[in-house]
């Protein structure tokens, strides 16, 4: 009996030639193949792509307008559709608040364990509340005065509570007038009423009498409390119930659900940062791009701005009168100096008070993005970056005798608290046993997939592609249910061989609960143990888009080594080095980088390999050399050797900036110019007077006044959904149908931009840029692209590499060049391109510094770093000479 598999037929996405291929039901799938040979264009737009839209489109017209629905896909028919769950390579989360916890979907299971086991805790007086009556507490508040035996003590309270008590009567003798001076005779005007009297001799009697009186349910009580001998007239603000059993305080605010504990919800939130954990503050590196320059060449870039320039000239006067040095680097410039700057004086405004001048023009949008660009972020004061009001922060749970602050817990990496919930008694939650099965389940992934590292408050926007994936992994990964399809891009990226046997155990659970995982990979280990294999191929691009073979994985010993074309290193090898480096106040290290070699950095996730290198030194470094750029604000650096004569600090990873629904192959490698003006000045052309814009998309001189140079007219269907027709005017040319077909002696402008980039490189004149160019295009394997090609539609490792392109587009010689994760979406033979490409980059006088999980990288290294977590030194050692 054959196994039932999801059938995709006549699938012509992207470069897909009519492909039809079955995959197994409830196993696991692995689809490899070159890069650019279509397999994201099966998984993820075609199969992951309808299946999304099925599902968008079964919901109500209304609703579907919150849902980004894909366009219809180029296939003919997929049966059956699964419910799907897409894990892309990227992290395309902006949201400034979202954190790892909410990432997961941990934060929920702690707010419930919280709310329902926790108690409250008094931590300005450092004690626990106790409850207590409104006599008791009253009763405490009139023994404060002291009153001697003799002495006639009233007690009194708003006409308003008055008369909630007494609605029948009597009405009182005595009542208070005059802003709290005078006792006088009863008058119903007066805001205060007696409801008692009693001498100081029956104190012990009071709290007695006022239960006989006041109802403990009559919520809070504002009243007055009179010593008739010493003239004492004293207001009181009662409240029932809790109180701190140290302070006396009472407990102000009653906790009624997990909102009232939650960031995210304004009650629970602390006010100084809104919920945020972080508060901005004005940063002077980032007012001082270049801290080289003086005070008098401009140091202080913010003096620049136009609505602050006027003033730059008086201001520095102001500091030379003060005898701040206008000629030194500002690097140079002491604390109390920088005070002077900044704060001003009695003599003159500060830096501070210039910026208020922008703050007043904040409602412009161009002034608040500028205001933005100067301010980091840094932890909230008041909450210590937990985002929890005091009430919530205070919140705690007990298991034994360990206590568990609920701010802790939000402040506590991923590792930590693991550690705290693995130690709970299971049988005193048992009114919570759900979601701390859950929390326990998905602390328990994280921490096998080398996520532990991640404090549950760190932003989502923050991390890398890799810890995204994972992390939205780890809520995959820990999914109840059947039925489902999960439709993965490379899950091994950035993991050593154990954590991918780990992620690749739960994987397997989920397949065991009855599930499809579908998978992109170039990993041997998932290769090997999937159920079923497809290969696409046999080529990338046109030369690709078919299944080459499919069926069950085949054991290999294929493995492609790579062969350098360059001698080993020569001579004595020099160093770069940072001493004393630390972060997030972890212990400090020295990091020594070999000059002019190849370095490969591995290590377990999260020991800092990016973090360090990454994130904070080489942004560090562009810093000092006046690039200014963004930094990590914990990172403090001892001392720098050997950066002098560096020219510049590049990092090359999978992230794509600066590009739109638009942008394509020609246009960010910078090949469509040229491409223009070499049709624009055909014969024929200037026959027509036409110019480069006649050949643009985006330019109105040559852009389809039909469909605005996109090519296809979308239709609203009013109650059903969008549909993209090409457009019959240009017939999907994007240009004016007349101009699209201009051509010289071969080919047309479309057929140019439509064909292999060889093409395109026949047109153009080959300046030693677009030589190099080409070369590079045929060592990645990428000649296959056509110039019209979206950014957005090509494979992640085809993304990679054509941004590696376009930044060595400059020629980039003694220069520290970063590379992190570049073997994703690429095989052993791309990388083989790849890595030739890095060697001759070294004898421009490049050092090189690869992070990457790929063992292959060791073929090609001269040296091997190793991270082993924050705060301790990584081993450099030599692994060819």
């Amino acid at each position: 009996m054959t196994v039932p598999g999801i059938k995709i037929k006549n699938a012509r996405t992207n470069n897909l030639k009519s492909v039809d291929v079955e995959i197994p039901l409830n196993s696991i799938t692995t689809i490899c193949g070159p890069s650019g040979s279509g397999k994201s264009s099966l998984a993820f737009h075609t199969l992951l792509a309808e299946s999304t839209r099925r599902f968008a489109n079964s919901f109500p017209a209304k609703m579907r307008l919150f849902f980004d629905i894909p366009s219809n896909i180029e296939v003919d028919s997929i049966r059956p559709i699964l419910p799907a769950w897409g894990l892309p390579q990227n992290n395309p989360v902006m949201n400034s608040r979202y954190n790892v916890l909410e990432h997961i979907g941990a934060l929920d299971s702690i707010l419930k364990i919280f709310f329902v086991k926790g108690r409250d805790y008094c931590k300005k007086h450092k004690s626990h509340f106790q409850s207590r009556s409104m006599a008791s507490a009253i009763s405490e508040k009139v023994k404060t005065l002291k009153p001697s035996d003799s002495e006639i003590i009233r007690i009194f309270l708003s006409k308003d509570k008055h008369a909630d008590i007494f609605s029948f009567g009597p009405s009182p003798s005595r009542s208070i007038s005059d802003e709290l001076k005078l006792i006088e005779e009863f008058n119903e005007e007066h805001q205060f009423w007696e409801i008692m009297k009693l001498k100081g001799k029956s104190l012990d009697k009071l709290e007695k009498k006022i239960k006989d009186i006041i109802p403990n349910d009559l919520g809070e009580l504002y009243g007055v409390i009179s010593t008739q001998e010493s003239g004492k007239v004293e207001l009181f603000h009662i409240y029932p119930g809790e109180y701190c059993s140290k302070g006396k305080e009472p407990k102000t605010f009653s906790i009624e659900s997990t909102d009232h504990i939650s960031p995210l919800n304004a009650v629970g939130a602390c006010k100084n940062c809104k919920g945020h954990g972080m508060i901005l503050k004005y940063d002077k590196l980032k007012m001082i791009k270049n801290p080289n320059l003086s005070l008098k060449e401009g140091a202080i870039n913010t003096l620049n701005h136009s609505r602050i320039s006027a003033y730059s000239s008086s201001f520095l006067s102001s500091l030379k009168k003060d005898g701040i040095d206008l000629k030194k680097p500002f690097s140079k410039i002491t604390e109390p100096e920088w005070r002077i700057i900044w704060e001003g004086n009695k003599n003159h405004d500060g830096l501070r008070d210039l910026i208020g001048l922008l703050e007043q023009k904040k409602y412009k949008s161009t002034i608040r993005i500028y205001l933005r660009g100067i301010q980091s972020e840094y932890p909230c004061p008041d909450c210590e970056s937990s985002a929890l009001a005091e009430h919530s922060s205070s919140r705690y749970i007990k298991s034994g005798t360990k206590k568990l602050y609920l701010s802790d817990a939000f402040k506590m990496s991923l590792d930590e608290l693991k550690t705290n919930f693995s130690k709970i008694d299971e049988s005193e939650f048992k009114d919570v046993a759900w979601p701390l099965k859950e929390i326990k389940k998905k602390l328990l992934i994280c921490n096998e997939m080398g996520l532990g590292h991640l404090n549950g408050t760190r932003k989502v926007r923050s991390l890398s592609s890799g810890e995204y994936q994972r992390l939205l992994l780890v809520k995959y990964l820990s999914y109840q249910g059947e039925g489902s399809l999960f439709v993965l891009d490379e899950p091994s990226l950035g993991l050593g061989l154990k954590e991918q046997k780990s992620l690749f155990k739960y994987i397997k659970g989920l397949k065991k609960q009855g599930n499809t995982i579908l998978m992109v990979e170039h990993s041997d280990f998932f290769i090997k143990n999937a159920d079923h294999l497809i290969t696409m191929g046999p080529g990338a691009g046109l030369l690709g888009g078919e299944v080459t073979s499919a069926g069950k994985p085949k054991s290999s010993n294929n493995k492609v080594k790579f062969e350098s074309s360059i001698e080993a290193a020569r001579g004595k090898t020099n160093y770069y080095t940072i001493k004393n480096v630390s972060i997030f106040e972890k212990e400090k290290i020295n990091i020594q980088i070999p000059t002019n070699r190849i370095t490969w950095v591995n290590g377990d996730s999260g020991s800092g390999k990016s973090l360090y290198l990454v994130k904070s030194i080489a942004p560090y470094l562009n810093r000092l050399k006046g690039r200014g750029g963004h930094y990590n604000p914990t990172l403090k650096v001892g001392s720098t050797t050997g950066f002098n004569n560096v020219e510049n600090i590049v990092i090359l990873d999978g992230s794509m900036s600066g590009i739109s629904s638009r942008s394509t192959i020609a246009t960010y490698l910078d090949i469509a110019g040229p491409l223009r003006k070499y049709y624009s000045s055909l014969p024929i052309s200037k026959s027509l007077n036409l110019k480069e814009g006649h050949f643009s998309p985006n330019s109105d001189l040559g852009k389809c006044p039909t469909c605005e140079g996109r090519g296809k007219i979308e239709v609203d269907m009013t109650y059903f959904e969008e549909v993209d027709l090409v457009c019959e005017d240009c017939n999907g040319k994007k240009i004016r149908p007349y101009l699209a077909e201009i051509r010289d002696h071969d080919h047309s402008f479309i057929e140019t931009i439509n064909n292999p980039l060889d093409i395109a490189f026949s047109k153009i004149k080959l300046t030693p840029k677009y030589r190099s160019l080409q070369e590079r295009l045929k060592m990645l394997n990428l000649i296959h692209l056509n110039p019209d090609r979206k950014i957005n539609s090509l494979s992640g490792g085809e993304r990679l590499r054509v941004k590696l392109l376009s930044s060595l587009q400059k020629k980039i010689k003694n220069s520290l060049l970063i590379f992190e994760n570049i073997s994703f979406g690429l095989s052993n033979s791309e990388l083989n391109g790849l890595g030739a490409l890095i060697e001759k980059l070294t004898l421009s006088g490049n050092t090189i510094v690869i992070i990457d999980q790929n063992v292959w990288f060791k073929n090609l290294a001269q040296f091997e770093m190793t991270f082993k977590g924050l705060g301790k030194n990584p081993k450099l050692r030599t692994i060819s000479s």
